[in-house]
């Protein structure tokens, strides 16, 4: 079976009855957008670990965001868990898959103690 007939045909069955609306809009357009184009058409079988994370350090280095390698690292995850529990597979290959550190995070802004005050006060 390819990774994308499971991925339709099984994985999708399954989770959408599970997951909100929004989350599987999120979820299927995240997969059906990066993850399937590319590895649609391979056996579920033929999936190594090193394989799967130079996908995510190519997504990392491609200027995707933190959180969306991070996302696709954990809906692998997702993915060939299932197809460990379907029997398709004996291992997962995706269990120890890491998002690289170099990816693109967001500035973080943190308010100041005087900022904190002044809208406190200001009300």
């Amino acid at each position: 079976m390819s990774l994308g007939q499971f991925i339709e045909g099984v994985y999708y069955s399954f989770y959408k009855r599970k997951w909100k609306h929004s989350t599987t809009e999120n979820n299927v357009n995240r997969v059906n957008t990066h993850i399937t184009p590319l590895f649609g058409h391979r056996r579920v079988t033929d999936f190594r670990r090193d394989d799967l994370q130079r996908f995510l350090d190519e997504k990392c280095g491609s200027g995707l965001s933190f959180s969306m390698v991070d996302h696709l690292r954990w809906d692998l995850k997702q993915i060939f868990e299932m197809a460990v529990a379907e029997d398709l597979i004996g291992k997962n290959p995706a269990r120890l898959l890491f998002t690289p550190s170099e990816a693109k995070r967001g500035e973080r802004l943190v308010m100041t103690l005087e900022e904190v005050e002044a809208m406190f006060s200001s009300s």
